[in-house]
């Protein structure tokens, strides 16, 4: 399976490569993980942290034609919140080319988070120091970006310093409903997906080698699982009953 992920990456961008497990390889997968990398920094219990992502579309439905049409270069922008707390938003860029990923990043404050929910942009002219905030205020200003989809699981996430590396794997997707704020909407279960696992890899420029072989035995096969587009499909899905 690795073949491909090793090759070096350009400066600035990442590998990412995405795989759908059962509870079952998760399992191993995550025992063998935590015995020989750290747990992130966001973990809060036994069973990972949770994140809450709220995704914009543009006039156009970029994100998600892009997405489904398996257009290689596309582009995302989304808030997100960590364990549902206000004290750490985050707006985010991500930029996606093949396999490779680039994101920029902005932390935001609360009252910011709202004037965005009432699609007041005034905040973008006191930011122009940060290019995720300059590029979001771009896009929402031309391309009319607004709320779309919420996003909600539960992610088990192990880091290593060599190579960068990041394993993550998320369950219990959701979708939130009545409302785009995250902090106020109500989550309904994604079931094809609540009880399965994406497991997502990403690093810099190489695996060390005792990352390679905590996969050893296990048949993965990539596959290109969209929690974005699943949660959307779910909400499309329930406008149309």
């Amino acid at each position: 399976m690795f073949t491909k992920l090793l090759h070096k990456s350009p400066d600035g961008v990442r590998h990412e490569t995405k795989y759908e497990l059962n509870r079952g390889v998760y399992e191993i997968l995550r025992g063998r993980c935590a015995a020989l990398m750290r747990r992130d920094k966001y973990t809060v219990d036994e069973d990972g942290y949770r994140i809450s992502s709220l995704y914009f579309e543009d006039i156009y439905g970029s994100a998600y034609s892009d997405k489904t049409g398996g257009f290689l270069k596309r582009k995302k922008f989304r808030i997100r919140a960590y364990n549902l707390s206000p004290d750490r938003i985050t707006l985010e860029g991500k930029y996606k080319d093949g396999e490779y990923i680039k994101k920029k990043s902005a932390v935001l404050t609360f009252d910011e988070y709202k004037a965005i929910l009432k699609g007041d942009y005034s905040f973008c002219l006191e930011r122009q120091n940060s290019e995720a905030v300059k590029d979001f205020c771009r896009e929402a200003l031309t391309n009319g970006l607004k709320p779309a989809v919420i996003t909600d699981y539960v992610r088990d996430a192990y880091t290593a310093d060599a190579g960068n590396v990041r394993i993550t794997f998320d369950k219990k997707l959701q979708a939130g409903v009545n409302s785009f704020d995250i902090f106020e909407a109500a989550y309904l279960p994604i079931n094809d997906y609540y009880d399965k696992v994406v497991l997502e890899i990403k690093y810099d420029r190489f695996i060390p080698s005792y990352i390679q072989e905590l996969f050893s035995g296990i048949p993965l096969m990539a596959k290109p699982v969209s929690k974005y587009v699943l949660c959307a499909d779910k909400l499309l899905e329930g406008n149309k009953k």
